[in-house]
C-alpha cells in the first residue's frame, strides 16, 4: 500500500511529492533505490522518516502506510 500524509488528523491527506511539495514547500528525500523522482506519482518513493528528521518536523508513524504530522497530541495512538 502506497504511503500517505496526515495533516491535522486527516484534515489534509498528502500522496504525492508534487502535493508534499506544495504542502511543505520543499521536496522529500528521494527513497534509496530510485533513479530520479517523479512528482505526480505516489510517496513510496520517498523516505519520509528520513526527510521529517532532517528538516525537525514532528510526526507519528503508524507502522502501515500513514504519517500523521500536526496536532499530535490529540491522536489516538492505540
Amino acid at each position: 500500500m502506497c504511503q500517505i500524509i496526515a495533516i491535522n488528523r486527516g484534515e489534509i491527506e498528502i500522496t504525492s511529492p508534487e502535493e508534499f511539495n506544495k504542502y511543505f514547500g520543499f521536496l522529500p528525500i528521494k527513497e534509496e533505490g530510485y533513479n530520479e523522482m517523479t512528482l505526480d506519482c505516489c510517496l513510496c518513493q520517498c523516505d519520509l522518516n528520513k526527510t521529517f528528521k532532517d528538516k525537525k518536523i514532528k510526526y507519528w508513524f503508524d507502522k502501515i502506510d500513514t504519517y500523521f504530522v500536526g496536532e499530535l497530541d490529540k491522536l489516538d495512538k492505540s
